[in-house]
């Protein structure tokens, strides 16, 4: 199998991991001597093992934190053929060590929780009419026709809409502010 991109093979890699179940993490990053990537590495998201660092400084005063790695071996790896200019499938391993996330609820594994550029502009627009954030997603999922069917959190759309006001804001909030203010004394 062969692809233009490496972001294609990860899209189209992520789409076979939201169908059997399981997230995908971007792993290795290979690039040559002169500056071009040659191989990318994507695994489950169960792929590796925690520190024993990490499992022996847990103290008594606070719980644990659930164990995700379960040292899971599916992956893919494309390398990239310079002479046909093509990402090319060198490996695939497709079996796992650990239970699949059904197919509904896979759609919540970090790897396939993405806000759409339209659902963001609904919800900014909606935003902007004065409706408040806590409620926005409640329309999403109406006209989704449930939140099984809206494909992220409330916390994502947040966290979307978020950065999406921070990057309008260009020259930083004390600067934004005082423009503003400036302005509404030239017009008084």
């Amino acid at each position: 199998m062969q692809f233009k991109t490496s972001d294609e093979a990860y899209t189209i890699y992520n789409e076979y991991a939201k169908s059997v179940g399981f997230g995908v993490r971007k792993d290795v990053y290979r690039i040559h001597p002169n500056g071009v990537a040659i191989k990318r590495r994507f695994v489950c998201s169960s792929e590796g093992q925690r520190h024993a660092d990490k499992l022996q400084s847990m103290t008594p005063k606070r719980t644990p934190r659930q164990v995700t790695r379960f040292n899971c071996k599916a992956c893919i790896v494309v390398v990239f053929d310079s002479e046909a200019k093509l990402w090319t499938v060198k490996e695939f391993i497709g079996e796992h060590t650990h239970p699949l996330v059904p197919y509904p609820s896979s759609m919540f594994l970090r790897s396939h929780r993405n806000v759409s550029r339209e659902a963001l502009e609904f919800a900014t627009c909606l935003n902007d009419v004065g409706v408040r954030k806590c409620q926005v997603m409640g329309h999403y999922a109406h006209i989704a026709g449930g939140f099984l069917n809206v494909g992220f959190t409330k916390k994502d759309l947040y966290n979307k809409m978020g950065k999406e006001r921070r990057s309008r804001c260009i020259d930083g909030d004390a600067n934004t502010l005082l423009a503003n203010l400036e302005d509404k004394t030239y017009v008084s």
